[in-house]
């Protein structure tokens, strides 16, 4: 079996599949639901495991996406980036720690298309580009501090957390193409704003309770969550006052990567 145990991550990845269409515009409740749970959202899961070799262990993983039989995992450290096939067979990886122009201190964000990984270097000053074998193409210095990348349609958009603004890249010059009220308290928060649904891109900013859809440059709103209590936080939010915990989890839609 050619060690088998030490070949597979002890951690696999777990997959849930959405039903079609995951999220619309007129989304309605039964007269019976007042809440969404689990089950009215995911069909069923999957679970792929990761073949790994003694030189290239992930340990914990802290992210993943998943493009045409593609999965990209960046390690818990976030500083590498693995390549696995369908089959969980490990194709390329990408680790180049340092201080360099073509390394860095850590991973911010990432994105995986059909021929391309996009990497947000921390500190966030340049976004490396490479191809699927992880031989890096191009280096792209960024002109602001964003933490959140996703790639679609053509264009790079990044998101600035201390404007709580949107940026779209079309391959010459960024350019802020969306802005909200920013609150100072969710500054420097780690959860995601980028999320690929169904063949659309979707943006919901740190702390925001409305959901956008990202399209050809442009944003438009879909739908906004409403929660008790909800006056009461966002003015907490704007006043940079920390938030308790039954607060800290009406706050915000929290929704699952489906890439």
């Amino acid at each position: 079996m050619k060690g088998l145990c030490s070949l597979f991550s002890l951690a696999a990845l777990c997959f849930l599949a959405a039903c079609s269409p995951v999220l619309t515009q007129n989304m309605e409740l039964g007269a019976s639901e007042s809440s969404l749970t689990k089950d009215s959202i995911w069909s069923h899961a999957y679970v792929t495991f990761l073949e790994e070799d003694s030189a290239s262990i992930l340990g914990d993983v802290a992210d993943v996406r998943y493009c045409n039989g593609i999965y990209a995992v960046l390690n818990g450290d976030r500083t590498a980036i693995s390549l696995f096939d369908k089959n969980g067979s490990q194709q390329a990886s990408l680790n180049r720690k340092g201080h360099g122009h073509e390394e860095y201190i850590g991973i911010s964000d990432f994105d995986l298309t059909q021929d391309k990984l996009y990497i947000l270097c921390y500190p966030n000053t340049r976004i490396i580009i490479a191809d699927l074998a992880c031989n890096i193409q191009r280096v792209l210095d960024i002109p602001y501090a964003f933490t959140n990348l996703v790639y679609y349609e053509g264009n790079l958009y990044a998101y600035l957390p201390n404007t709580r603004s949107l940026y779209a890249y079309d391959g010459a010059k960024w350019k802020e193409i969306f802005k909200e009220e920013p609150l100072p308290a969710l500054s420097y928060a780690s959860n995601p704003v980028f999320f690929k649904l169904d063949g659309e891109l979707l943006y919901c900013s740190k702390g925001g309770s409305c959901i956008h859809r990202i399209s050809k440059g442009k944003v438009d709103e879909l739908f906004t969550f409403d929660y008790p209590d909800k006056g009461k936080i966002m003015k907490r939010l704007k006043q940079s006052r920390m938030l308790q915990g039954k607060e800290r989890i009406l706050i915000a839609p929290h929704l699952s990567y489906i890439h």
